[in-house]
């Protein structure tokens, strides 16, 4: 599902090049991903080289030309497996996120699988009505800036984060405060039977975002199947995302 969505938000027409990249095993995940994205931008993901970085599901990605930026960040999730985030920014719905697991084995470091936020369409239907109307009422700013959270990029969420801390914290103090998670703009806070406290911004069906401050088990195992995305923020917060 979402490769389809990958293809159609950030591919592109395949750039024109002839380079030849060597099918070497890449000792990190940086050096992984750096070649997958230069094989892909370059047209070259049916050469040896562009076979050889991928696996698992990203084996059956078709060889077209991609225009993807460099990753901005990664997170390990144990000693062979990590994830790396691009962001790319379109006029029509503005900064995007994208994460790519990248497999160690015997053969290296190499691209498995990729994800993103999915399911957005309705909800940028609804922020842009709420936008374009003259007058709000008190219930509809809610909604929007609920919507302006559930649809924002990481980096946008950060910068929201590290400035609401002293309310996430109240929040999780009393998750059943509805006012001040109103107040916020976020969806519904809770406590689950491992002690985690999350804070839901929003989304669709399973594809959810919000921020989450573990329990004693730590935080959820980031996954291409569950959590596609689990950030250390500011004051013990986590940024997360959900498929």
């Amino acid at each position: 599902m979402f490769r389809a969505r990958l293809r159609a938000v950030l591919i592109g027409a395949a750039l024109a090049g002839t380079s030849a990249f060597a099918a070497e095993p890449a000792a990190t995940p940086q050096d992984a991903f750096q070649t997958f994205r230069e094989l892909c931008n370059a047209g070259q993901l049916d050469s040896e080289a562009g076979k050889a970085i991928r696996v698992r599901e990203m084996a059956d990605m078709p060889g077209a030309g991609c225009e993807l930026p460099d990753a901005n960040t990664y997170l390990f999730i144990d000693d062979t497996h990590a994830v790396a985030r691009i962001t790319a920014s379109f006029p029509e719905v503005g900064e995007t996120d994208a994460y790519f697991y990248i497999d160690a084995s015997n053969e290296g470091w190499r691209i498995a699988a990729a994800r993103g936020f999915a399911l957005t369409g309705v909800p940028r239907a609804a922020l842009k009505s709420l936008q374009e109307k003259p007058k709000r009422t008190p219930e509809e700013e809610v909604k929007l800036r609920n919507l302006t959270l559930t649809l924002a990029s990481d980096q946008q969420l950060h910068v929201w984060q590290a400035g609401n801390v002293g309310s996430l914290d109240r929040l999780a103090a009393d998750v059943n405060d509805t006012n001040l998670a109103k107040s916020l703009g976020v969806g519904v806070a809770y406590k689950d039977s491992n002690g985690t406290i999350f804070v839901e911004i929003g989304g669709m069906t399973d594809n959810v975002v919000g921020f989450l401050k573990p329990g004693p088990s730590g935080p959820p195992k980031m996954t291409p199947s569950d959590y596609i995305w689990v950030e250390p923020l500011e004051g013990g917060w986590f940024l997360y995302r959900t498929t």
